[in-house]
C-alpha cells in the first residue's frame, strides 16, 4: 500500500476531541493523585479531608481548564493544537485573546502589527494560512453577535480616529 491511497489516521477533528478527553482524564487522575498524596502528608485523620489537598485539586482542575482553553482556541483559529506556533501564528493568537478579553485589537504592539494589517479579513493570518479556502467566507463563520461586536468596535475606532483632530 502506497502513502497516497492511505487516509490519515485521525482528521483534525477527532484529534481535537482526543485531546479535549485526555485533558479531562488527565486532570481528574493528577488531581485526585496529587489531592490524596497532599492529604496524607499533612496527616488528615481517616474520613476527614485536608484544606491544603482540597487546593491542591482545585489547582490541578484549574491546570486543566486553562490548557482545555487554550487548545480550544487553537481549534477555532484553525492552528497546530500542539505543535510550537510560528512567529505570525503566535500574533494571530495573541490577537484574538485580546480580542476576546476587550473587544478590541491594538495595533501599537509592534509583534502584532504585521498581522493586524491583515486580520481585517476576519480570522487573521494564522487561519487563512492553515486554511486558504476558508478566508473568503471568514465573516460568515462569525456568530452573529461577534459580527455585531466587530462592527462596534470598527465603528468606536472610526469615531475615535476622525475625533481625535478636534
Amino acid at each position: 500500500m502506497t502513502s497516497e491511497t492511505r487516509e490519515p489516521r485521525m482528521t483534525s477533528a477527532q484529534r481535537y476531541w482526543a485531546s479535549m478527553a485526555a485533558i479531562v482524564v488527565v486532570t481528574i487522575l493528577v488531581a485526585g493523585l496529587l489531592g490524596g498524596t497532599v492529604s496524607m502528608l499533612t496527616g488528615a485523620r481517616a474520613g476527614r479531608s485536608s484544606m491544603w489537598g482540597g487546593m491542591v485539586v482545585a489547582l490541578v482542575m484549574l491546570a486543566g481548564w486553562t490548557l482545555g482553553t487554550r487548545v480550544r482556541d487553537r481549534k477555532k483559529l484553525d492552528l497546530p493544537l500542539w505543535q510550537r506556533l510560528t512567529e505570525e501564528q503566535a500574533a494571530t493568537l495573541k490577537q484574538y485573546h485580546q480580542w476576546s478579553r476587550t473587544g478590541n485589537i491594538d495595533r501599537d504592539d509592534d509583534a502584532t502589527q504585521g498581522a493586524s494589517s491583515r486580520r481585517s479579513g476576519g480570522t487573521g493570518s494564522g487561519a487563512s494560512h492553515a486554511a486558504p479556502s476558508r478566508k473568503p467566507s471568514s465573516q460568515g463563520a462569525m456568530s452573529k453577535r461577534d459580527r455585531a461586536r466587530a462592527a462596534d468596535v470598527r465603528r468606536r475606532r472610526q469615531n475615535r480616529e476622525g475625533g481625535s483632530s478636534h
